[in-house]
């Protein structure tokens, strides 16, 4: 059965989610804004923060963010949950930018595979990806080189928000790129695996040609561009394995959130009902914990500037896992 008949002819993304609690539900839509988290920090002056990644490790919440002082120095924060993920403890830093590299750290993400975790992030004006190693709770350790530089003609207008998996031999990562500094951002995606790492080329491109129920031609919801991927690694409620990725998507005049998922972890098919988001949340993060689905985000600017907002969907039977 191909991906696009397993999307749209499962009961649970036939229409809404949730809806009765014996209903399947994949956390896909249908989320309920809690508001903004409040976050502390035990370096002093650190209280902008962006680009979350939330993960489950033995039970807890591990919240990783960008963080940015007054003055505008930059660093990885990591936040703890010990219970459902909403309310953390003041947040330690585990990640700088790297002293041998010139630029600022940006988009960080991090991927944990039981006690071995990655940091990936953009650095400098190009966006070149550079990995670091560490326990869940830090320090993270910068590799030496580059892991991926814009160096493809689809890559040469910088590249930017990379999301890293971490395999059993090999890392997954996927990042905005584009062609020219005029032109729009795709998603692409490769492989590391030896120290070489294979480019898959662009993954996901900005959707045209949408129309409306008339059959009329209308703008599609992410037709300008596509950027800022979180994947995570899932497991289906009959047990198959199941790459999701959230994306943010602009028409020209709002930036909302889609959903594209792949068995293989390279070929990804569009949610047939995107966008699932649409309230101009940004650089979001998806996580289930117990029966409820997590969903942490930027809030659009005129919201809460320099916060992370918490959306939760706990409608339905939870089936997929990560």
């Amino acid at each position: 059965m191909s991906l696009v008949l397993l999307l749209s002819g499962c009961a649970q993304l036939g229409g809404k989610e949730g809806g009765g609690e014996n209903l399947p539900n994949r956390g896909i839509t249908q989320y309920d804004s809690v508001g903004t988290l409040t976050l502390s920090s035990s370096p002093a002056g650190f209280n902008n923060f962006s680009e979350p990644t939330a993960l489950l490790i033995d039970s807890k919440v591990y919240l990783f963010a960008q963080a940015e002082s007054g003055s505008g120095e930059r660093s990885v924060l990591l936040f703890i949950s010990e219970n459902d993920g909403q309310s953390f403890s003041d947040g330690i830093q585990v990640a700088t930018a790297p002293d041998a590299v010139t630029g600022d750290l940006e988009a960080p993400s991090v991927s944990c595979l039981e006690q071995r975790c990655v940091l990936a992030a953009s650095i400098g004006e190009s966006g070149t990806i550079y990995l670091a190693d560490g326990p869940p709770t830090g320090p993270f350790v910068w590799r030496p080189n580059a892991i991926v530089e814009p160096i493809e003609p689809y890559e040469s207008g910088g590249i930017h928000s990379p999301s890293v998996i971490v395999e059993q031999d090999s890392i997954k990562l996927y990042y905005a790129a584009r062609a020219t500094p005029d032109t729009h951002y795709s998603i692409a995606g490769g492989e590391l695996a030896e120290d070489v790492f294979e480019r898959w080329g662009i993954l996901l491109n900005p959707e045209t040609g949408c129309l409306d129920s008339g059959g009329g031609a209308i703008n599609c919801w992410n037709e300008i561009e596509i950027s800022a991927p979180e994947v995570k690694k899932a497991q289906t409620g009959t047990g198959r394995t199941l790459y999701r990725m959230m994306f943010n998507g602009n028409d020209g005049t709002s930036s909302q959130v889609g959903f594209a998922a792949s068995f293989n972890g390279r070929d990804f098919e569009n949610y047939a009902f995107n966008p699932v988001l649409s309230d101009e949340e940004t650089q979001v993060s998806n996580i289930r914990v117990g029966d409820s689905y997590l969903m942490y985000y930027v809030p659009a600017a005129s919201w809460d500037a320099g916060k992370i907002g918490l959306s939760i969907n706990g409608r339905g039977n939870a089936t997929e896992t990560f």
